[in-house]
């Protein structure tokens, strides 16, 4: 009966720490490609409403898994061609977009792959107005994703 306690006991941990995101994995990689500027209607293919809306993350009632690691590197939110959920803050498509040339890169810990459907991403920082953001891996143009160097995407 102690033993499979035990048991229980360990496959409940492992199962748990299978979950967490302690174990998943992300980093940052500096110098993918030379830095640029570029205006916000000029780097979208398609804005809703002709506007960039900003996704924030480090509110108060934010308890993403992500958002400690985001935060600790000077990350305040997402940029998005489209308004995802209110309220978002909007940005002008002549907005200057400072593509910085970093990549964060992200892989899923055993739960968000085989329970969540997480999947190795890629997110590309810019900088708007001082402060800094990520831009998903589909809304990067092809273009530009042709020319990452290896380091920086999970080829």
């Amino acid at each position: 009966m102690v033993r499979i306690l035990k048991l229980c006991c360990v496959i409940f941990l492992l199962f748990l720490s299978g979950c967490s995101p302690k174990f998943n994995g992300q980093e940052i990689e500096e110098d993918c490609f030379p830095a640029f500027t570029q205006e916000v209607s000029q780097f979208f293919d398609v804005l809703q409403n002709g506007q960039a809306y900003i996704w924030a993350v480090g509110d108060v009632n934010d308890d993403g898994a992500d958002t400690p690691f985001l935060v600790e590197n000077g990350i305040n939110g997402f940029l998005l061609p489209d308004e995802i959920t209110r309220p978002m803050e909007s940005i002008s498509p002549s907005a200057k977009l400072n593509v910085t040339g970093r990549i964060f890169k992200k892989w899923p810990n055993w739960g968000e792959r085989n329970i969540g459907g997480g999947e190795k991403n890629i997110k590309l920082e810019v900088v708007v107005e001082g402060k800094a953001y990520l831009i998903f891996d589909f809304y990067i143009p092809k273009d530009l994703k042709s020319k990452l160097q290896g380091r920086c995407t999970f080829e």
